[in-house]
């Protein structure tokens, strides 16, 4: 998730700051990780989530709104019909900023508002 600084027109653009949520896959907490996110001068900042924490994970409401609130909740007729249907569920989010940013009012995710 990256921060950024909102221009003239509304759009993301310039970012001011870059917050990694991780999990603690191997190669999230590996030395080469730290090593390369030093070499960065603090502009990306890693926040590593404890294990299994879906509750702290933002991608968690993505993916519950994907599965409870849209998608599963159609009749999908095949699998292309549903690749479909995720699809446009997908980009139906990207393009509403509102309710991406209701995710991050949840309490156990203000830490990463």
């Amino acid at each position: 998730m990256a921060r950024t600084r909102r221009s003239s027109r509304g759009f993301r653009s310039e970012p001011v700051d870059s917050l990694w949520l991780a999990g603690a896959l191997p190669a999230h907490i590996a030395k080469k990780t730290r090593s390369f996110v030093d070499t960065l001068g603090g502009k990306l900042r890693l926040f590593h989530l404890p294990p299994y924490s879906p509750d702290r994970d933002p991608d968690e409401l993505v993916w519950k709104h994907l599965k409870a609130d849209t998608v599963g909740r159609m009749v999908t007729t095949s699998k292309d019909d549903f690749r479909s249907r995720v699809r446009a569920s997908r980009q139906s989010l990207q393009r509403n900023p509102t309710k991406i940013r209701s995710f991050y009012q949840k309490s156990s995710l203000k830490y990463a508002a």
